[in-house]
C-alpha cells in the first residue's frame, strides 16, 4: 500500500462509520446538547494517544464551549503523584489513580462524563466511569467497540455507557504495509475526530433548532473575540478551568 490506497482505505473506513453510525451520532448529539442546557458540562476523559478526541472538543475556537478536559498529567503537576510514577508504564491500570483524579475537579452534579477509547479501556479510565455511573451521570462512550470489547474491563466499561459512538475501525487499525511485515500509519483517531467535528454541528444544529443560543468559541483571529469567549466561558468559572 501507497499513501494514496491509505487515502482510499480510510475513507471507505468513514464512508462506513458515518453511514453505520449516524442515528447514534445525532442521538448522542443531542443528549450533550440536553446536558448543556441545564447549564451542565461534558467531562472529557482520554489517556495517552486518547487525548485526541479531548483536544478536539475542549476549549477550540470553532467548537462549544461547555466541556471539561480530564487529564492524567493533572496529577502530576498538582504534586499527587511523581513524575516517575507517572512514567511508569503500569500507571494507567492502577486502580486508585481514578477516584485521586476525579476529586481533583470542581465537577457540578449536573455534568456528564464522554470517555474515548480508540483501542485498549485501561483501568483508570474504567475506575473514573465506575465512579461517573455511581454517581448517575450519563455517559458516552465513543470509541472503536470491537477493539475495547476484546477484554472483560473493555466489555464491562462499554456496559457502562448510556450512549455509544462506533468508530467502527479494525483492530488493529494500522492500515500500511511496510516491506511485507511491518504495519504503520493509524486509522481511529483520523475517524475519532471527524467524528467530534460532527458532533459539534449536530449539537449545534439542536440547540438552535430548540431556540438556545450555542455557545460557540471564536478565534482569536476574530476582532472582539476574547470578550464573547470570556463572557460564555465565565459562566463555567472554576469548573471548566478547574
Amino acid at each position: 500500500m501507497n499513501a494514496h490506497e491509505y487515502f482510499s482505505e480510510t475513507k471507505k473506513i468513514l464512508d462506513f462509520a458515518k453511514e453505520n453510525q449516524k442515528e447514534a451520532l445525532i442521538q448522542m448529539s443531542r443528549a450533550i446538547g440536553d446536558v448543556m442546557m441545564t447549564n451542565g458540562l461534558i467531562q472529557l476523559l482520554g489517556v495517552g494517544a486518547d487525548r485526541a478526541f479531548a483536544m478536539e472538543l475542549g476549549y477550540r475556537a470553532g467548537g462549544l464551549m461547555p466541556y471539561h478536559q480530564v487529564n492524567m498529567k493533572d496529577l502530576v503537576l498538582r504534586g499527587l503523584v511523581s513524575l516517575e510514577e507517572y512514567q511508569d508504564p503500569n500507571f494507567l491500570n492502577r486502580k486508585d489513580i481514578g477516584k485521586m483524579l476525579w476529586s481533583q475537579y470542581n465537577i457540578d452534579p449536573k455534568d456528564a462524563l464522554l470517555i474515548y477509547v480508540a483501542s485498549t479501556a485501561t483501568q483508570s479510565v474504567f475506575e473514573i466511569t465506575k465512579l461517573a455511573k455511581a454517581e448517575a451521570r450519563t455517559i458516552f462512550f465513543v470509541g472503536s467497540i470491537k477493539s475495547v470489547s476484546r477484554n472483560k474491563l473493555g466489555k464491562d466499561l462499554i456496559k457502562l455507557a448510556d450512549y455509544k459512538l462506533d468508530l467502527c475501525t479494525p483492530y488493529p487499525d494500522t492500515l500500511l504495509t511496510l516491506h511485507d511485515t511491518i504495519k504503520i500509519t493509524q486509522v481511529a483517531n483520523v475517524v475519532g475526530n471527524i467524528f467530534a467535528q460532527m458532533m459539534t454541528a449536530e449539537t449545534y444544529l439542536y440547540l438552535k433548532e430548540l431556540g438556545q443560543e450555542p455557545p460557540v468559541l471564536l478565534s482569536a483571529n476574530v476582532t472582539g473575540a476574547d470578550v464573547h469567549n470570556r463572557k460564555i466561558s465565565d459562566v463555567y468559572l472554576g469548573r471548566w478551568n478547574s
